[in-house]
């Protein structure tokens, strides 16, 4: 590869703006028998196909991972809203978690949501990155 090319290279990778917000999140990750992050985390920046988050030196290179961001906008200035993100953890170091994005959609988020214990949860509970008990029967897609 040229020099040109490397240079390029670099300035491409890097051409999404990142924005600086600290917003409240949750993640897991597919793997069922790991983790599922119940203490609070933060972003520490976000862009159109990336995320870097705290994660507490949970998460490894590699991991798929849901994460739920607590958006600060509001739907008709009444609903709040959660970003739900789908991506892969590139790296990490010191409690801090990089993740590339694969898919985000919009949720509402309900101001008061019932415990998600192993005798209600939901196959929407799963796809929505509810934090869901390790012994729950969750039923099929």
């Amino acid at each position: 590869m040229t020099e040109d090319r490397i240079a390029e290279t670099a300035v491409d990778r890097r051409s999404s703006v990142r924005f600086p917000l600290r917003l409240a999140l949750s993640y897991r990750t597919f793997n069922p028998s790991t983790c599922y992050c119940t203490t609070p985390a933060k972003t520490l920046n976000i862009s159109s196909n990336g995320l870097l988050f705290e994660d507490h030196g949970t998460l490894q290179p590699g991991q798929h991972v849901l994460v739920t961001v607590e958006w600060p906008a509001r739907l008709d200035q009444r609903i709040p809203l959660n970003l739900i993100l789908e991506g892969r953890i590139v790296w990490t170091a010191e409690g801090l978690a990089a993740m590339r994005v694969h898919r985000h959609e919009f949720r509402t988020r309900g101001t008061a949501p019932a415990p998600c214990t192993p005798e209600n949860v939901q196959r929407s509970d799963v796809d929505a990155g509810v934090d869901v008990p390790q012994n729950a029967k969750v039923p099929g897609p």
